[in-house]
């Protein structure tokens, strides 16, 4: 079993505020137009809220340690496994964001996107290739 330990770089905190102030702005709308109640002062206000809480209290990627086997992967965070997925379970192995990070998991797409229900694994990551191809034939 190799373990590799995860270090995330920051990420651009302008980007991933405006990101999340859209996503959740969006949805504020369509709630309010759905109970028939949208007042653009209240959708603006909302936004520019969300804006400074999640400037004032940024979340950040968490660093942890992938254990590698030939059966299994682990995800191991102050030393707990906090996910474990088994080689004849994964469904869904694919690169997002252009690349960035190889996302692993259990269940379809949607779920992953959604409920984000998978392993991520930077491309900064030391023999990245290798445990691509070990992934993929899993499947």
């Amino acid at each position: 079993m190799k373990t590799y330990h995860i270090v995330w770089e920051t990420r651009s905190r302008v980007r991933g505020i405006a990101i999340s102030t859209a996503f959740c702005m969006i949805l504020f709308a369509a709630v309010e137009l759905f109970r028939h109640s949208f007042n653009p002062l209240d959708w603006v206000a909302f936004g520019v809220t969300y804006a400074f809480f999640s400037y004032l209290f940024p979340t950040e990627l968490q660093n942890y340690d992938l254990e590698i086997g030939d059966d299994v992967i682990r995800l191991v965070r102050n030393g707990v496994v906090r996910r474990t997925l088994q080689k004849g379970r994964v469904r869904y192995v694919r690169e997002w964001n252009d690349g960035e990070r190889l996302v692993i998991s259990e269940h379809g797409p949607v779920w992953t996107r959604l409920l984000w229900g998978g392993i991520a694994v930077p491309k900064s990551v030391a023999d990245y290739g290798e445990i691509k191809a070990r992934v993929l034939s899993w499947l």
